[in-house]
């Protein structure tokens, strides 16, 4: 069991071929897993696992490229803006007016299309 505290600098622990990369310096800080699985334990041999917590503490802008980069790992889509703008529109076109699931969910990505665009431009 280990505690390291810095404010500057990069930490690596490696097991058996896996990594955590941690850095930090001024206002910019970093973190990397390289896992394919992990099991954390509140004591030594005993049986119990704990969850493993990470605060972020970042922009929504980082939050949202973050957000990209695990749906990207996980091989799910990650569209932009105009490719989701694509999707409301074909939404709104299979409706035909009258699907009101469809509309919903046309609107519901209209509104985050623009919450995507508003983090964007702050």
């Amino acid at each position: 069991m280990f505690d390291v505290t810095t404010d500057r600098g990069i930490a690596t622990a490696r097991v058996n071929g896996k990594y955590i990369d941690a850095g930090r310096s001024g206002d910019i800080a970093g973190i990397e897993f390289s896992v394919d699985s992990m099991h954390m334990f509140d004591q030594p041999r005993e049986a119990r696992h704990a969850d493993a917590v990470v605060t972020l503490d970042c922009t929504p802008v980082t939050l949202l490229q973050i957000a990209t980069v695990i749906l990207d790992k996980l091989d799910l889509p990650a569209f932009n803006n105009r490719e989701w703008r694509i999707i409301e529109s074909a939404l709104r076109q299979a409706s035909g007016g009258a699907d009101t699931e469809r509309l919903e969910m046309a609107d519901k990505l209209a509104a985050s299309i623009n919450n995507i665009d508003t983090l964007y431009t702050k």
